[in-house]
């Protein structure tokens, strides 16, 4: 991560919920052409702050969907690993610029982010609290709603939130003051630096909220379907489980703890088994390579053998290294 992107949140401190609620993503997403970019002009391959924020779906450079999965084992990542360098898996190696994404356009929410993060460094030079109560005050007046309890039942929001910003007694989280600058159509650079273009228009606001369950069949149903995913074949990783089910990870871990893990343990296990059928795969054709090579009248060096492997990328030099030389001790006993 390169260090001046380091300290990108820092104007914010004083903006958002102090618990920094929907803010950042557990599992790493990236953008596979932003890695192929560095690899092909020899520049370093990092990842941008902003796109570990939850907020943010889609690539503005590429117009292309940030993914989450190794292209070659299906593997999530540590949104900060441990090991190995940024841009390749830390589960079986590969690169991850080898994908084919897709086109997405970035959406109204995301620019209302890109447009507030653009503004960040002017946000170190004022008193951010006290400009956004001042802003969304010059919301309600622009609007002719002229009270804050008005400008709530207009758009829709939540009971009392616009209130409690304005009192200085809570503070926004990342979603809900989106959903806001949503609702009113105003840019957050304007509400906090540019109060005189403020034009609001206002809307029925779209809230991103907790989905709340009332009901037992439905809940039945959830339980019903993570079962079935515990018992598939298929390696669904536990996010995209938990987004076809429309709750949270965090949901499915508290209400279904077992079944959760139980899904979890089952992907381990198929990318195991997957991973072991690739050795032998790979075992097999550096076997073959070598014995064709041979018949050639050519010695096969790593280099040699290296070079005709077919889907090298993504395989592990030492694992490579240790697997030639396994099968070069075969080949000589035999």
């Amino acid at each position: 991560m390169k260090g001046l992107e380091q300290h990108t949140m820092m104007p914010f401190r004083g903006l958002f919920d102090s618990m920094g609620k929907g803010v950042i993503r557990q599992e790493k997403h990236w953008c596979p052409e932003c890695y192929l970019d560095a690899m092909r002009q020899s520049m370093p391959v990092y990842d941008p702050l902003v796109f570990s924020l939850m907020e943010v779906k889609s690539c503005p450079v590429h117009q292309l969907a940030l993914v989450s999965q190794c292209p070659d084992c299906g593997a999530t990542q540590q949104a900060l690993p441990s090991s190995r360098k940024i841009g390749w898996c830390t589960q079986c190696g590969g690169f991850l610029g080898y994908m084919v994404g897709e086109a997405r356009e970035v959406t109204s929410r995301e620019q209302y982010f890109y447009d507030l993060f653009e503004c960040r460094h002017q946000l170190l030079e004022i008193d951010v609290s006290q400009e956004f109560k001042d802003g969304v005050m010059m919301v309600v007046n622009r609007s002719g709603c002229g009270a804050v309890t008005k400008l709530t039942e207009v758009v829709c929001f939540s009971d009392r939130t616009i209130s409690q910003w304005v009192s200085g007694r809570y503070r926004p989280t990342l979603t809900s003051f989106l959903d806001f600058f949503l609702a009113v159509n105003v840019l957050p650079s304007q509400l906090l630096v540019n109060h005189q273009d403020i034009a609001p228009q206002l809307t029925e606001a779209r809230l991103t909220v907790r989905k709340v369950f009332n009901s037992s069949l439905e809940m039945e149903e959830i339980e019903k379907r993570l079962q079935t995913y515990a018992l598939s074949e298929k390696i669904t990783p536990l996010p995209e489980v938990a987004s076809k089910l429309k709750v949270g990870v965090s949901f499915l871990s508290y209400r279904f703890p077992e079944l959760t893990r139980a899904v979890v343990q089952k992907n381990q296990g198929l990318r195991k088994l997957e991973s072991d059928n690739r050795y032998h795969q790979f075992t097999d054709q550096i076997s073959k390579i070598i014995v064709d090579l041979e018949k050639e009248g050519v010695v096969p060096s790593y280099n040699k053998v290296r070079c005709r492997m077919v889907e090298y990328h993504g395989f592990r030099y030492k694992d490579f290294t240790r697997l030639w030389g396994k099968a070069m001790k075969e080949w000589q006993a035999s």
